[in-house]
């Protein structure tokens, strides 16, 4: 098992283990990723953009939110000054940062929309003006 982490072939699992947790870990990529696919789809029903919109920023922030997140983490850990454990424990602070703030924007969200629906019902709307209820209750 020693050798399986030594020079090249070290690298080459240590490569692979990393793309499989950056699969696993939910990071701020994909709170954002949601949170847009979310708006997207709002839109998409109020014929506010095309089918083939939809689809184009769907793919796009797939690929791109959750890339463009490791990509931060990557820099920001290989800049770090030091030897090559403080680089990693950096990567680590980073990555549970990442998980963190994800959960807490979920849940956020989550809160949200229950607060907007708490605030329909105690008001009067019914579900086609929760987007109303939505925004009389920010106002107030």
């Amino acid at each position: 098992m020693s050798d399986l982490f030594k020079g090249s072939t070290g690298l080459l699992v240590a490569g692979a283990m990393g793309l499989v947790l950056s699969d696993i870990i939910p990071t701020p990529g994909d709170a954002l990723y949601f949170y847009r696919n979310q708006k997207d789809t709002e839109a998409f029903v109020k014929n506010e953009i095309t089918a083939k919109q939809l689809l184009i920023r769907e793919s796009v922030g797939y690929y791109a939110y959750n890339s463009g997140w490791w990509l931060i983490v990557s820099l920001i850990s290989l800049n770090v000054k030091g030897s090559l454990k403080t680089k990693l424990k950096v990567m680590g602070l980073l990555s549970g940062l990442g998980v963190v703030g994800a959960v807490v924007w979920g849940n956020y969200q989550r809160n949200k929309k229950l607060s907007a629906e708490l605030y329909a019902q105690k008001n009067g709307y019914v579900p086609a003006d929760l987007d109303k209820a939505i925004k009389d209750g920010q106002k107030k």
